[in-house]
Formats: structure tokens, C-alpha cells, sequence
């Protein structure tokens, strides 16, 4: 009777066989074709239109260098996090103009918008938008005063506050490209929640805005309460 442990030897070596053939039959292939071959990124799956990219819809693999498309995409890291412009199929290559990247304007605004946000434009003037200083990527407070008439009373104030906080400049009315030097910008739109847009459209259509530019390394929030020219009468 054959004992187990030489049923077990019998299948190790098997398997070591096996695997013995296999790698010296893909050496032989490799040895006897002569073409160069390249690694690049391929769809592992079906790619929608206007979808980030994630690890788990690529691979790599060995193509000819003669099939292999100019704009192939060879590094992974190129492709995840990128927007999908145009569908990509199961199995073909990854392009470099089929991605557009998070800061890449090419394609339009709606790429550039941050996932959460909504971009809203407001109307301003040389005083109210700091000089014409903004750039696309400057962070922005905003400043609203507002004529409010208290409830019961005929008697309208005057008041000011800072409504929303830290919001990225997305683009300016003349372009989107960062150099804005030349000639007048009418607009600025702003990244901003759905949360942060009642205020600002509001302000914007009902009373009057002022942008307060931001240091680049200021993230804080302040705290301030709004201001009415009544509660400084009443100090004096």
C-alpha cells in the first residue's frame, strides 16, 4: 500500500515540474520572438464617460511596441484620480487625451469643479474684487451688506456681515487660464456647497459683496458679528 507521504511527494514534484515547463516554454517564446515589447495601462473594465478612475478598472500589460498608441498611458499613478472625457472599453489602451486631471481646464469649468461643490458666478466691480488681483486658485472671504427692515417696525438698517468663508476662486469671466493681467474681469466664480450658495446668491442679487482675498497659508475661520452703523451710534 502506497503511503501518503509518498502521494504527497509524487504531487510536489508534479507541481514543480509543472511549473519548470511552463517557465522555460515562456522563455523559449520570449527568446525565439524577436519584437520589443512595452508595459502599459489597459481597461480592465468598461469606463464610462465623466467617471474617476480608480485602481480597480486598470491593468498592465505587455503590448508590441508597434501597437502600443503614442499617447498610451505606461504609468499608473497617471491615470488614477483622472476624469474620463470620453468612454474607454474593456481592454483598450489608456490615453493621456482620454484623461482629464483635477487642475486641467481643457475640457471645461465643470472638471475643475471639486465633488461636493457647485461653481456660481458673481458679478464685480474694481473695488468689490480687490483690484482685479484674483487669480484662479485664490481663496476668498465674502462680505454682504444688506438693508433689513425689522419685523412690525417700518424702519429699515443697514447691515454687514461675513457670510461664507474660504471659497476657491475656479475661474474668472475672461478665461481660465492663472495669468488675468490684462483688461477688466466683470465676474468671479466661485467653488462653493449648496449650503454656502443661498447666502451668496442672495447677497449677490439683494444687497452688495466685497471679496476679502486670503493669505495662501490662512485656513482659519473667523469668527465675526455683524455689523450695523445703529450699534456704534449707541456706543457713543
Amino acid at each position: 500500500m502506497i503511503s501518503k507521504k509518498l502521494v504527497a511527494l509524487a504531487v510536489l514534484l508534479g507541481i514543480a515540474v509543472a511549473g519548470s515547463i511552463y517557465f522555460y516554454l515562456d522563455h523559449l517564446q520570449k527568446t525565439m520572438d524577436p519584437r520589443a515589447y512595452k508595459e502599459i495601462i489597459i481597461a480592465k473594465e468598461n469606463i464610462p464617460a465623466r467617471s474617476k478612475v480608480n485602481v480597480s478598472m486598470l491593468e498592465k500589460k505587455r503590448v508590441p511596441v508597434e501597437y502600443v498608441h503614442p499617447e498610451a498611458v505606461e504609468d499608473m499613478s497617471y491615470s488614477i484620480g483622472f476624469i474620463t472625457n470620453a468612454p474607454i472599453f474593456k481592454g483598450e489602451q489608456v490615453l493621456r487625451s482620454r484623461l482629464v486631471g483635477a487642475d486641467d481646464t481643457k475640457e471645461g469649468l465643470a472638471y475643475k469643479v471639486p465633488k461636493g461643490y457647485r461653481a456660481v458666478a458673481i458679478q464685480i466691480n474694481e473695488v468689490s474684487g480687490v483690484g482685479y488681483n484674483l487669480r484662479p486658485g485664490d481663496r476668498v472671504d465674502v462680505m454682504a451688506t444688506l438693508d433689513i427692515k425689522l419685523e412690525g417696525h417700518q424702519l429699515e438698517i443697514t447691515q454687514t456681515s461675513l457670510i461664507v468663508q474660504n471659497l476657491e476662486v475656479l475661474a474668472t469671466a475672461r478665461n481660465l487660464a492663472a495669468d488675468n493681467s490684462q483688461g477688466e474681469i466683470k465676474t468671479v466664480t466661485l467653488a462653493v456647497s449648496p449650503f454656502e450658495a443661498r447666502p451668496l446668491v442672495q447677497a449677490s442679487e439683494r444687497g452688495s459683496i466685497r471679496l476679502l482675498l486670503r493669505s495662501p497659508v490662512d485656513q482659519d475661520r473667523a469668527s465675526v458679528p455683524a455689523w450695523r452703523i445703529e450699534d456704534f451710534l449707541e456706543r457713543r
